[in-house]
């Protein structure tokens, strides 16, 4: 068996921009974890972020549009003169069909993951400092010179 390798093309600013037709299934979870990852900000997924991201990777994973590394850290830039060129528009027009949608879906679904396991991390972190100030409140009162008299008195 063999890796499709078809391309379809369009033409920018007297250059050919290829637009892979297939994309590894590795690939596409790699691309859509970093959409994610490089999304979250605090602790919380920005979905502003998310977007660009995504197009962004989008453009890297399936185009041979190439960048220097300089380029490369500097996304949001790069973003925007692609989306105002028209150029990201091209491409997910040139992708195969259902292949953007589907793209688009998995991030969501991993980002509203991520939230939920971020929300149950802190409501756990929440209870767990509640129940550790209700031990500490306890230590300290079982250990304190009011709560031995009580206890002789109750004995007594």
């Amino acid at each position: 068996l063999k890796e499709p390798n078809k391309v379809e093309t369009f033409n920018y600013e007297g250059s050919t921009v290829e637009v892979k037709q297939f994309l590894p299934t590795f690939d596409k979870i790699h691309l859509v974890a970093s959409a994610v990852k490089s999304s979250i900000v605090d602790g919380v997924v920005n979905n502003m972020i998310m977007e660009v991201s995504l197009h962004y990777l989008i453009i890297v994973e399936y185009t041979n549009i190439s960048f220097t590394e300089k380029q490369l850290d500097n996304m949001m830039k790069n973003y925007d003169l692609l989306d105002s060129n028209g150029v990201i528009d091209a491409v997910i027009a040139l992708l195969p069909d259902g292949e953007y949608d589907y793209l688009f879906q998995q991030t969501l679904v991993l980002a509203e993951k991520f939230d939920k396991l971020a929300r149950a991390a802190v409501d756990g972190l929440s209870g767990q400092m509640e129940a550790n100030k209700v031990v500490q409140e306890f230590m300290e009162r079982a250990t304190s010179g009011e709560a031995t008299q009580e206890s002789r008195e109750k004995l007594s």
